[in-house]
């Protein structure tokens, strides 16, 4: 078993356990809870105070008695004190509780389930963690995985990432251009008019719906974001109804907040829609991105994943920003954060107050760590870009094999191997 640390400071630890049980004293006992029997663990303001989600289903709450937590991790053993953490979850090696598949579109194979298949894409692009790809084109999908881990699913959650790059213009009532979010027993559409008088998004599954919007005269894309921002969206369904939905058995979420109304559909009415992933389904894939009828939209996609039940917590990454100056234009102490290829995501300050790069234009030079704002390592060309904050952009090589990293846990040492991307952050 492995666990996941999630600490005050938004840092994300992920690694085995030195101990295999949690001490808890609840109000009528003292026990010993074993690690396998949990799910998780959320730990309250006053840092001893947990409640517990066990696999059976049963929760209970307690009082930890827990020193610091030690973590056999990538990047070396670490201890994280009690008041650091915030959550404590527990995982089969390798991969969330009920995640089916998680790839970063960054082009590699998936961390867990089927591989993705790109089917037009304009390339490769820095993402909300990592790479990320970059879809456009008319009338073609983006890309798609097998539907096999997801027939006769009666609940599950679908969630990605996504940024407009280009925008398209104001959709307008009869118009015609519509754009496939996902399609493939679950659909999400965007479509200024669905036939049945409904404007903006359109989220369908097995006869159940939910629309963003009624009819008007014109629909703009606010949906989908202003140029340049990420978005977290989420299609969450339960044909027994989700938990905290007054009975909905579909929904829709923007950065973890519901979008749009509930609507079943009436008794006797033939289903418009397949899904979610019946035995008679045509489609052999779920797909996303299409630009139809002229819509012409650019998007970054990422952190596509997908679960066997439904999500109630997004867990929001940190926005970065990729400036290390404050509102007075002073320098200021940088915080780094540092997205590794297992997942973990680390905040801190480098050890190192240069780092010695190399690139083939003029060879080796020193660059001063306060000036860096990212660093990201382009896998298929094994190389790093570096990005200063004059906005200057290097390619070449780090003279390095480990960075020094200080984290609220204290000083380790990472190797540059399991690093995805370095970013300033305010």
């Amino acid at each position: 078993l492995r666990l996941t640390l999630d600490l005050a400071d938004g840092s994300r630890i992920m690694g085995v356990p030195s101990i295999k049980s949690v001490p808890v004293q609840t109000p009528y006992a003292k026990m010993d809870i074993p690690l396998k029997q949990i799910v998780n663990i959320k730990i309250e303001d006053d840092h001893e105070t947990a409640s517990f989600e066990l696999q059976n289903g049963d929760t209970l709450t307690g009082v930890l008695d827990l020193g610091a937590m030690e973590l056999k991790t990538s990047f070396g053993s670490i201890r994280a004190p009690v008041h650091q953490l915030q959550v404590i979850s527990v995982r089969p090696a390798g991969m969330p509780h009920g995640l089916l598949l998680w790839n970063r579109l960054d082009g590699n194979p998936s961390l867990a389930g089927p591989n993705v298949e790109f089917l037009s894409k304009e390339g490769f692009v820095q993402g909300k963690v990592g790479r990320a790809v970059q879809v456009a084109g008319n009338n073609e999908w983006g890309f798609r995985v097998p539907l096999d881990m997801l027939m006769n699913s009666r609940r599950g959650t679908i969630e990605y990432w996504m940024m407009v790059v280009q925008k398209p213009p104001t959709v307008s009532h009869g118009s015609g251009p519509i754009y496939d979010m996902v399609h493939g027993g679950v659909r999400a559409q965007y479509n200024a008019n669905d036939g049945g008088a409904h404007g903006k998004y359109a989220i369908s599954a097995a006869g159940h719906f939910v629309y963003t919007e009624g009819f008007a005269s014109s629909k703009s894309t606010d949906l989908l974001g202003e140029k340049g921002a990420w978005n977290h969206y989420a299609i969450v369904w339960d044909v027994e109804g989700i938990k905290g939905r007054n009975g909905a058995q579909l929904a829709f979420l923007i950065n973890g907040k519901p979008h749009g109304k509930y609507q079943a559909i009436k008794a006797g009415e033939a289903r418009t829609r397949l899904g979610p992933f019946p035995e008679d389904i045509k489609s052999t894939h779920l797909e996303l991105h299409r630009n139809r009828n002229g819509f012409a939209g650019t998007m970054v996609y990422d952190e596509l994943k997908i679960w066997n039940h439904p999500v109630a917590d997004f867990k929001r990454i940190p926005t970065v920003v990729m400036s290390n100056d404050d509102a007075d234009g002073e320098r200021k102490p940088v915080t780094f954060v540092l997205d590794l290829v297992d997942g973990s995501r680390l905040l801190g300050k480098p050890g190192l107050k240069v780092l010695t790069f190399t690139t083939e234009s003029f060879g080796r030079v020193s660059l001063p760590v306060r000036q860096i704002t990212k660093i990201i390592f382009d896998d298929k060309n094994e190389t790093w870009q570096v990005v200063l904050d004059s906005s200057d952009v290097l390619v070449g090589s780090l003279g390095h094999d480990d960075l020094p990293f200080t984290t609220v846990f204290g000083p380790i040492s990472v190797k540059l191997g399991h690093v995805v991307s370095m970013c300033s952050q305010n």
